[in-house]
């Protein structure tokens, strides 16, 4: 991964994308981050993949959710198992 890059949470971007807000890019303020760079493990716009990305394995956020969700809401219903909140 570049040092000028920032880590997109990912939890949050699946989050936004539930919600239907786009997410965008902290370097490319205009563009949507709509891939995911399996090599660095971090959301991408088309900007970023073209620059920084276009040797590594892309897909789109809307695999890597679809992949990714079910891990996720398993992950939050422990923790909320564990601290007693119930359904979070």
């Amino acid at each position: 991964m570049s040092s000028s890059h920032d880590i997109v949470d990912l939890a949050e971007g699946l989050e936004q994308e539930k919600e239907g807000r786009p997410s965008f890019c902290q370097h490319h303020p205009s563009l949507e981050l709509k891939g995911f760079c399996d090599t660095c493990q971090v959301v991408t716009c088309a900007e970023c993949f073209m620059l920084e990305h276009s040797r590594h394995t892309i897909r789109s956020i809307g695999e890597v959710a679809k992949e990714v969700r079910p891990s996720l809401q398993q992950l939050s219903e422990r923790v909320a198992e564990k601290s007693g909140l119930g359904c979070l």
